[in-house]
């Protein structure tokens, strides 16, 4: 049960507060970019009705409390609550828009682009283990293709999981990052064998994108 996860994680007690009052507002970088979090999802609210603009905020900023409850629900009724979570996919969709901004930069430049606004991204999205894998292995894939010596995505999630792992230990213990990484090496490992399956079984005219 819940004992048993707050166990798991090392809490020693819970605390059940009666109030809460904010002494001052924070100072230092964390804070100033999570400021920067709350305007950008201010800006989104001024566009987009709700739940669009909760759903919004929650895909490209990673805010979940913004998801009203009822459409929370739902997702995770139907099971679809990561269709709205910031996964590998959505890192390497802004890296690659970014790629394509800074095409007329020089090779050096266009690489180190790219590298700071993935690390960028996933600060501003949050940090959380699982956008941190996407946003490393993205910098481990930029550089090594960008530098002649693109390693197998095997390999770069190997990679990323030591250097993860070197940094915060304690990582392997939260449930998220271990679906994250179950699911990617699930990804990479069977990616290949149903893509042939289906191209044996599948018209010859199908476009690849389908494939």
């Amino acid at each position: 049960g819940f004992a048993a996860y707050l166990g798991g994680i090392g809490a020693m007690a819970t605390a059940h507060p009666t109030a809460v009052a904010l002494l001052a507002p924070g100072w230092g970088p964390l804070a100033a970019l999570e400021r920067l979090r709350r305007a950008l999802a201010d800006d989104l609210a001024k566009l987009l009705p709700e739940p669009q603009a909760g759903l919004a905020a929650r895909l490209s900023l990673g805010l979940r409390h913004l998801v009203p409850r009822d459409v929370a629900a739902h997702f995770a009724t139907a099971g679809l609550s990561h269709v709205v979570a910031i996964d590998g996919w959505k890192v390497a969709l802004i890296v690659g828009l970014l790629g394509v901004l800074v095409r007329p930069l020089p090779h050096r430049g266009r690489t180190a682009a790219m590298v700071v606004g993935a690390l960028a991204y996933a600060l501003l999205a949050g940090a959380g283990a699982s956008v941190l894998r996407a946003a490393l292995m993205a910098v481990l894939a930029v550089a090594g293709r960008e530098t002649g010596r693109a390693r197998t995505a095997l390999a770069t999630l190997g990679l990323t999981l030591a250097l993860l792992l070197l940094l915060e230990p304690a990582l392997c213990l939260e449930a998220g990052f271990q679906l994250s990484v179950s699911a990617t090496a699930g990804l990479v490992l069977w990616s290949r064998p149903l893509t042939a399956a289906l191209r044996r079984r599948l018209p010859a005219r199908l476009p690849d994108a389908l494939v």
